[in-house]
């Protein structure tokens, strides 16, 4: 079972530090100016997909009120200022004249970002910003995270609902008005832990864009749709160097794409393979944005008044008002007694907490709240039976002993049907075996051929299985009449299978066509 938290999140009582301790974050060595390739995508379309060159700044969101600083030592995260992830987009954006928004967290020491250009985020449907950098989720805010040349940032809004991050590669040189061949994969949700290839990707159509991303005017390539084993041709028309991205060919009634579009690939196209093309790609050559805004000088400090004669007064003692400062709330497996558990770390006291609460909320289900699942006033964990078969969302809110309280997104996690459960029908090709790692330490072992059946409510269908170490294996989901085919690489942990969406509930089938398949449980995504 996997969970993802959001990224960046915090909040004035509960300054959210990083999952990993800020002193394990090498900063680079050079804090010159860095060429930084930045990309900004929405939940439909491409803002900003090129290389900007940025080094450490103030920035300043539209609705705050100063400048901040985002140069890498917020929170004593690096040693040194230098380039961050969060002022180099700001540098791309202001390079093609559009800003950005964001709510600062003073105890975070940094800004939690909900607009690029004119796209925003959407609390409503969840729709939120998560940051990316060299393919993996940063493990600090964006004004702590170091970048440097060649590193590749990602924003991406709705970065946590599942979809799939396209990629797609491709030969660096094409021939004018011949196919070329390019190569759709994707990951969820990233190439962070047991993703570092890819499956290939049916249904992205790789199209022509401009230098930053955008689509290209008309007679630069013909489109090419990607096949079951994520192969798309196109056709350059046009000399010289050119480029294409891939893009999910289904959304949903939201707009939203199905998948976050790919990286863009550079191709010089010529006309005879000896060609070259003149100097670098345009998207690789750097945009140098405005000026950085700089806070005005401190005025002189006064000379210090002359100390009093006689004896000092006494001073008085001062309660504790500080804000209460936690590490950033975890979700770790406590899958064999099929339980879900939330770690944290009290960093600073401060006033003193008065209580902590874990409340879930299920996704999917219109009209559902937050349901308070645990509390207390002293641990720093907490373990949460959930009902079976749906994903949820953790939301934990701390009060401290002024009364003062905070509420931060821990993320999202599944809590299955065991695959023993009564309402998921195995047939005889099915073998039980155990597995501590699995949810209620049981999983269900099916050979070619073995097929397993639930019933469940509308929302997306998700089986979770394990991997088996040595071999890759294939299998077919069936859900509302529609299939999805899905290739489980060799492995450890577990994984999550998700099938066509039903839009009114019904049986959900899967079949294995390949390999060995070890079922731990089913659910609904949302």
């Amino acid at each position: 079972m996997r969970s993802r938290s959001r990224a960046a999140i915090g909040a004035a009582l509960i300054p959210v530090l990083a999952a990993a301790a800020a002193g394990f974050l090498a900063a680079p060595a050079d804090a010159a100016p860095a060429d930084v390739h930045v990309r900004v995508e929405g939940v439909a379309s491409t803002v900003f997909d090129r290389v900007v060159r940025t080094d450490g700044r103030y920035v300043q969101a539209a609705a705050d009120t100063t400048l901040r600083h985002c140069d890498g030592t917020n929170l004593g995260a690096n040693p040194s200022p230098g380039p961050t992830a969060t002022a180099a987009t700001v540098d791309a954006m202001a390079s093609i004249g559009q800003g950005f928004d964001a709510r600062w967290y003073a105890g975070f020491d940094d800004y939690f970002l909900t607009r690029w250009g004119t796209e925003a985020e959407n609390d409503a449907k969840q729709w939120w910003w998560g940051i990316v950098v060299n393919r993996s989720f940063t493990p600090v805010g964006g004004c702590q995270f170091r970048v440097g040349t060649g590193d590749d940032v990602l924003w991406v809004n709705d970065a946590f609902n599942g979809r799939a991050f396209l990629w797609l590669a491709g030969p660096a040189k094409a021939l004018l008005d011949a196919p070329y061949d390019a190569d759709v994969s994707a990951t969820r949700p990233s190439t962070e832990g047991d993703d570092p290839v890819g499956d290939a990707y049916a249904g992205a159509r790789v199209s022509a864009v401009t230098a930053n991303g955008r689509p290209a005017p008309a007679g630069a390539a013909d489109a090419g749709d990607s096949g079951s084993d994520g192969r798309a041709t196109v056709a350059f028309r046009q000399l010289g160097w050119q480029r294409i991205k891939a893009r999910a060919l289904d959304g949903d009634a939201d707009g939203r794409d199905d998948a976050i579009a790919s990286n863009s690939v550079d191709v010089c196209v010529v006309a005879a393979l000896a060609d070259e093309c003149a100097g670098q790609p345009p998207s690789r050559v750097p945009l140098i944005p405005p000026a950085a805004p700089q806070p005005p000088a401190p005025p002189a400090s006064p000379a210090p008044p002359a100390p009093p004669v006689g004896p000092a007064p006494p001073t008085p003692s001062a309660r504790n008002t500080a804000p209460v400062r936690v590490q950033l709330p975890r979700v770790a497996d406590d899958a064999r007694r099929g339980r879900v558990q939330v770690d944290w770390r009290v960093i600073d006291a401060g006033a003193g907490i008065a209580r902590w609460t874990i409340a879930a909320r299920p996704l999917g289900v219109r009209g559902a709240g937050f349901t308070d699942r645990a509390s207390g006033s002293d641990a720093t964990s907490a373990s949460l039976r959930l009902p079976a078969g749906r994903t949820y969302a953790l939301r934990f809110t701390l009060v401290d002993t002024l009364g003062r309280s905070a509420s931060t997104n821990v993320g999202r996690v599944l809590a299955p049907i065991d695959d023993r459960a009564r309402s998921v029908a195995r047939g005889r090709a099915w073998t039980a075996a155990r597995d501590a790692g699995a949810w209620l330490g049981t999983v269900s072992r099916g050979a070619t051929g073995a097929i397993l059946r639930t019933r469940l409510a509308a929302g997306r269908p998700v089986v979770v299985v394990r991997p088996d170490r040595r071999r890759a294996a294939r299998a077919v989901l069936i859900a509302g009449g529609r299939r999805t085919t899905v290739r489980i690489p060799a492995g450890s942990g577990s994984r999550e299978l998700r099938g066509p969406v039903l839009r009114r509930g019904g049986v959900v089938t899967l079949q294995v066509l390949e390999g060995e398949v070890s079922v731990d449980g089913v659910g609904l995504a949302a």
